[in-house]
C-alpha cells in the first residue's frame, strides 16, 4: 500500500514575497520606509516556514520597493 506523500511539494522552488517575515531577512511590505526602519527579521512567519518545510528548497525572497 502506497502512503501520501508527506512532502508533496519537495523537489519544487518556491520565492516569497517579501510581505512575510523570513529570519534573517529584512521585510519590506513594498514599503522602502518600512524596509529601512526595521532590522532583519529573527523568526519565519509560521505559514512561510511550513512551505520551506515541504519544498526544502527556497530560491529567494522577492522584494518590492
Amino acid at each position: 500500500m502506497d502512503l501520501p506523500n508527506p512532502r508533496p511539494l519537495e523537489g519544487r522552488r518556491i520565492a516569497v514575497k517579501d510581505l512575510f517575515d523570513m529570519a534573517g531577512l529584512q521585510t519590506g511590505g513594498g514599503s522602502r520606509a518600512y524596509f529601512n526602519t526595521y532590522p532583519a527579521k529573527e523568526v519565519t512567519a509560521a505559514a512561510i516556514q511550513h512551505l520551506v518545510d515541504q519544498v526544502r528548497t527556497l530560491s529567494t525572497q522577492k522584494v518590492t520597493l
